[in-house]
């Protein structure tokens, strides 16, 4: 987490710090998040606790319909056609922003098949549990590839990484 000005309590920059809800409020992670500038990723050594109270913004900041989630397609679904198109009119999760980049450079036509695509989001293994449900399970079960549309069918805030 990072925060505006000095650290609090005497801890020096880096050292580990308690944080509550009420300070998460304060982090410039919980300020962009809740003003939707960011799309939330969380991982598993987030405490519960932050993670909901950081959920609930990301969720509230998508009903608003702002910034980053005015143009994202990630739940509702997008068609690629180009790779231009990836880099330069898509706005989705980052995550799986990322997934589909390293994809097509295995491809050396430039073409966009997106035939293999599940298969290789399997094989990378993104391990995950959903949120509330508490269901373990891997990214490429969360995503559905139909033709040359894909849509990430659980929302990114209910969406937890375990670490490598």
């Amino acid at each position: 987490m990072a925060f505006p000005g000095t650290p609090g309590g005497g801890g020096a920059d880096g050292s580990a710090v308690y944080l509550d809800v009420a300070k998460l409020h304060e982090s410039v992670n919980y300020q962009l998040l809740d003003g939707a500038w960011v799309y939330p990723t969380f991982y598993f050594k987030l405490y519960v606790d932050l993670r909901a109270d950081l959920a609930s913004a990301a969720a509230a900041a998508r009903a608003r319909g702002r910034r980053v989630w005015d143009a994202d397609t990630t739940l509702s679904g997008f068609t690629l056609t180009s790779r231009a198109e990836l880099t330069d009119s898509l706005v989705i999760l980052p995550k799986l922003f990322r997934r589909l980049a390293e994809y097509l450079t295995l491809d050396e036509t430039g073409g966009v098949d997106l035939a293999g695509f599940p298969a290789f989001l399997a094989a990378h293994d993104d391990r995950l549990f959903t949120v509330p449900a508490g269901q373990a399970t891997s990214l490429d079960t969360l995503v559905q590839v139909t033709d040359a549309t894909i849509t990430l069918t659980v929302p990114p805030e209910q969406i937890v990484f375990i670490e490598g």
